[in-house]
């Protein structure tokens, strides 16, 4: 029994410095391990070989590409939109005001929506008022000349809860009927 319990201890002796040894020598071994990179897939290791290149001699159709030519409409709308980007609400405001007149559903709920956004930093309430029941005039105007343009029916409902701030509460429960115009916004 000595014999064996002496056999145990000096195994486990061995064991631990055995073991001490290779997990130094493991500490070792990261310190110089370079990551080596494999490409993923093997056939790509051999990618120059393997390339093929499209050679054209002329043959065949050329096809022309057209630019589609932008209208004077689109030009003002993506400058508007660059302008409101841009957080530059004054300076959207005394843009799109030249063409408060126009025929163009899009270019009327971004002019709401600029008074709105101007009625928003006045200070004065009888400014802010006007700004928000001008809003509301153009962004009617604008759902006259598309009823199907679901922005326009978004600031409509935007602007008729503002402006129903201002007539008071017999205002806002005739906004209730109004599902229809908060369906269509949807």
């Amino acid at each position: 029994m000595q014999s064996s319990l002496r056999f145990f201890t000096k195994f486990r002796q061995s064991c631990s410095v055995a073991f001490r040894f290779l997990r130094s020598q493991r500490k070792e071994s990261y310190k110089h391990f370079k990551k080596i990179q494999y490409p993923v897939f093997p056939v790509l290791a051999f990618q120059p070989f393997a390339t093929v290149h499209a050679l054209s001699f002329g043959f065949g159709k050329k096809e022309e590409v057209k630019e589609k030519e932008l209208t004077k409409e689109e030009l003002i709308i993506i400058e508007a939109d660059k302008i409101y980007t841009a957080n530059e609400i004054l300076k959207l405001y005394d843009f799109l005001t030249q063409y408060k007149d126009c025929k163009n559903d899009e270019i009327l709920w971004r002019l709401a929506r600029a008074a709105s956004d101007k009625g928003k930093l006045v200070q004065n309430t009888n400014e802010k008022k006007a700004c928000f029941f001008e809003a509301f005039e153009y962004v009617k105007k604008a759902l006259e000349l598309n009823d199907n343009n679901f922005a326009s029916h978004k600031w409509y409902a935007i602007l008729l809860d503002y402006t129903a701030e201002y007539e008071g509460t017999k205002k806002n429960f005739k906004c209730l009927s109004c599902e229809g115009t908060f369906k269509e916004s949807q």
